[in-house]
Order: structure tokens, then C-alpha cells, then sequence
């Protein structure tokens, strides 16, 4: 739960959640974009209500599972420096959403079980077909297309210097699809889903190309047995981590021992995770994960 803000260009942390927007003094010294941007990112985290209160989704699956319960749990401070590059993939597939293709659904919500843990996804594009393909295929059919925003920062080619040069999909985008395949095909019986795809949601290349991949069929033990972030931990494992922790907090907890009971119940996962940057470059927990571990 979010408790106070840091400006970065102020430097320093405050419980004033208008400080971007109000012209009481002192003033934030940030420009008037900065103090747009980071309020509406602050607007954002404060008004999700779909990664919240333990709640289980897909790509929480595929991350360290100390992150969002202690950001659910613990009062923390919002630094919108962490929420740069998502939220600008979250505003970008936002717009895409405004204007779909002719009978394809946006942000689709589908929930079941996955993993003996109930889970929930929301499909970036989607579109089911009720008539069958032929007289020996009876069932709906559908198709899934998941967008993908990265920041240039994350694509440097490192032998030729060159930015933006993601070329194809990554076994995590593969492990999500798939599970949002198999919660839709749950969500609508006699679905089945025969295409899905990773769309690049920015343009690269010389052409300014939106590509898209195609994305294998993954059965849920493969879903199981996949390292997120090429980690040493896997998505059922992550899953245990999280149960687990959940089950402390809802047996056990008062608030002031939520950090404890998720350490109890998760390990570090994040310092395997993306050649071992996950904790350092990339937790928008750190400095409450590591009270919690003793790290001053």
C-alpha cells in the first residue's frame, strides 16, 4: 500500500500526494511535464484495483513474488522513477484499446484455476468465432494477440551498439499466452484457441515495424517447469511462494509482521532473475525487501 511519494526533483519524501499538482510552497521544483507525468503514474498505482490485496494474476506468476506482496501489504513509498517504461506500455496498449479491429475485444477478462491457485488475466486482444471451422472442427475458436512495450534501454544490441533490436518473443511472453489461453478456454467451454501472438506494441527497425510472433502451444507442465526471467526458480514453484505467504497473512498476520511472514514464505527469487539485475535495477520494492531482510 502506498504511503508517501519520492520526487525526484525535489528529493525528497513526502505524504503530501499533491505535491506534483498543488502550487502551495514550497513548490515542487520539477517542470510542469515531470509533475504531469509522475501524478498521473501516481493516479495509476493508487486506482489499480486488479493488482492489489494478494490477488493472483498471470504475470505475477511470472515475477519475483516479494514485490507485489509486500507492495500490497507493507506501506511503502511510490518512486515514480520504477513505473517509467510499464506505464508507458500500460498508456500505449490503453490507446490500442480505444480502436480494435472489427470483432476482436479488448482487455478481455478471464479468470479459473491454474497451477491449483485461482488466477486471472485480462487479454490485451481477442476474438472468438462461434462458427465452426468445419464439419470436423465443432468447437468456437478464438485468437489471442498480447502486445509488448519495452524500453530502448532494455535493447541494446551489446556487440554492435545498436538500440532496438528485439527480434522476436520471449519464453515468458510465451508462458503468459499460454496461460491466458488456457483461463479463456476455461472461462467458455467448448473454446479452443488456435492462434496466439506477441505483437510488438513500438515500432523498430528502419521500416518503424510493429512485428508480431507466433506463440507455441504450452501445456500447463510446461507452463510449471518455466524459469521466469531466466531465474532459478519456476513458475510453480513462484506459485508455492505465493500461496504459502498468502496463507501466513490470512492465518497469522498482523499488520506490522507482514514483512516477516513474506520473507518466511518467499525467498529472494528476484536476485536470479535477469542476469541477477532484478534486485538491484529493477524492484520498485528494494529498500522495503531489504528492511525486511536486515539490510540497512
Amino acid at each position: 500500500m502506498i504511503s508517501a511519494l519520492f520526487c525526484p526533483a525535489c528529493k525528497i519524501e513526502t505524504t503530501d500526494f499533491t505535491h506534483w499538482v498543488s502550487d502551495t510552497h514550497p513548490e515542487c521544483v520539477g517542470s510542469a511535464q515531470a509533475r504531469a507525468w509522475w501524478h498521473s503514474l501516481l493516479n495509476h498505482a493508487l486506482n489499480d484495483t486488479r493488482h492489489r490485496d494478494g490477488k493472483i494474476t498471470v504475470t505475477r506468476l511470472l515475477t519475483c513474488p516479494r514485490e507485489w506482496l509486500l507492495a500490497d501489504f507493507l506501506p511503502h513509498t511510490f518512486d515514480p522513477r520504477t513505473q517509467h517504461t510499464p506505464a508507458v506500455g500500460t498508456l500505449v496498449q490503453a490507446a490500442i484499446a480505444k480502436f480494435p479491429p472489427i470483432g476482436w475485444v479488448a482487455e478481455r477478462e478471464v479468470q479459473g484455476e491454474l497451477l491449483g491457485l485461482p488466477l486471472s488475466a485480462a487479454i490485451d486482444l481477442s476474438i472468438m468465432f462461434e462458427a465452426p471451422i468445419s464439419e470436423d472442427w465443432p468447437l468456437n475458436w478464438g485468437k489471442i494477440c498480447e502486445g509488448k512495450f519495452h524500453s530502448t534501454d532494455s535493447e541494446r544490441d551489446e556487440k554492435t551498439g545498436v538500440w532496438g533490436k528485439w527480434k522476436h518473443a520471449k519464453a515468458d511472453h510465451f508462458c503468459q499466452v499460454n496461460m491466458q489461453r488456457i483461463l479463456w478456454e476455461q472461462c467458455e467451454p467448448g473454446l479452443k484457441v488456435v492462434e496466439m501472438k506477441v505483437a510488438r506494441s513500438s515500432m523498430i527497425g528502419d521500416g518503424k515495424e510493429m512485428p508480431a510472433w507466433d506463440v507455441p502451444v504450452w501445456d500447463e507442465d510446461k507452463i510449471a517447469a518455466h524459469r521466469p526471467g531466466g531465474g532459478d526458480f519456476t513458475v510453480a514453484q513462484i506459485a508455492g511462494f505465493a500461496h504459502q505467504a498468502l496463507t501466513f497473512i490470512n492465518e497469522r498476520g498482523p499488520l506490522d509482521d507482514y514483512g516477516n511472514l513474506v520473507a518466511d514464505a518467499v525467498p529472494l527469487v528476484g536476485r536470479s532473475m535477469f542476469n541477477k539485475k532484478k534486485c538491484t535495477d529493477y524492484c520498485s520494492l528494494k529498500g522495503v525487501c531489504d528492511r525486511v531482510e536486515g539490510i540497512s
